[in-house]
């Protein structure tokens, strides 16, 4: 394919004209040095807060896509309720505050907002 290409631009030059030299290539510029300073802060976690902190949530408990899945709507996301005690005020329809912890890397079969493990639940 490269012959043909020559072959090409080979028959298509003007007669008598000086076969082009291509031009040495440049040396790359130099980085400026960076007259910033480096940030004096730690940027924030784009995941959110640490999983391992107690958070308190609020918002409105609604039934899941599975049997038996609770979530937790809040006005930032969804949240899965794993109660391991008493269930009654995590009725669907009901406003709650829960505290507790999130669980981002525990698999459920939910399949459907952020499992919060919740240590208290109680009406809003």
């Amino acid at each position: 394919m490269p012959l043909a290409a020559a072959l090409l631009l080979a028959a298509c030059a003007q007669p008598g004209a000086a076969p082009s030299v291509p031009s040495a290539p440049s040396a790359p510029a130099a980085a400026a040095p960076s007259s910033a300073p480096p940030p004096s802060f730690m940027p924030l976690d784009p995941n959110g807060p640490s999983p391992d902190a107690a958070r308190k949530l609020t918002g409105t408990v609604a039934a899941g896509v599975e049997p038996g899945c609770l979530i937790l709507r809040t006005g930032t996301g969804d949240y899965l309720l794993l109660i391991s005690g008493d269930r009654s005020a995590a009725t669907p329809g009901a406003k709650v505050v829960v505290t507790g912890t999130e669980a981002r890397d525990m698999a459920t079969t939910c399949q459907q907002g952020t499992p919060f493990v919740v240590a208290e639940i109680s009406a809003a």
